[in-house]
């Protein structure tokens, strides 16, 4: 579903912020 993938990318973008 589109949550789904709204929330992976979402958990995606803040590990990418906090290995940066």
């Amino acid at each position: 579903p589109a949550k789904c993938v709204e929330l992976y990318m979402d958990v995606r973008r803040s590990i990418e912020e906090h290995v940066k």
